[in-house]
């Protein structure tokens, strides 16, 4: 085992040898050269857009659940839905006064919508 250690310890070069090796070395250019990868400008924009819209959807959901991802809240401990349907009134009594009064004038005892009740009565 030491021997073999020995062995592998002189073949490696050391100082103006190592130096001198690392220029004979090829530089590997990742399949094409050193040109970096070129697209057409309308695959430029596109990109753009799309990575703007990412980033833009990034911000939204971080303004949505940071809290939760910081442990400041519980996931179930849902916030404030701005769509939600709100029970308050403004001005209720009014509100109902005039229904009242809506409906006593739309109903008058002793009328009602079926004139024709004698006709919905079947004779045999």
């Amino acid at each position: 085992m030491f021997a073999f250690a020995r062995t592998v310890a002189r073949r490696v070069p050391t100082g103006r040898a190592a130096a001198a090796n690392l220029n004979r070395t090829s530089k590997r250019t990742m399949g094409g050269g050193s040109h970096w990868l070129e697209v057409s400008q309308p695959h430029h924009y596109l990109g753009e857009a799309c990575g703007f819209l990412t980033w833009m959807w990034i911000f939204y959901r971080a303004k949505q659940d940071l809290p939760v991802v910081l442990g400041w809240r519980h996931p179930w401990e849902h916030a404030e839905d701005p769509w939600k349907i709100v029970d308050h009134v403004d001005d209720l009594e009014g509100l109902e006064k005039s229904w009242d009064e809506f409906a006593d004038k739309s109903t008058r005892p002793g009328e009602d919508d079926d004139d024709d009740d004698d006709d919905d009565v079947r004779q045999d």
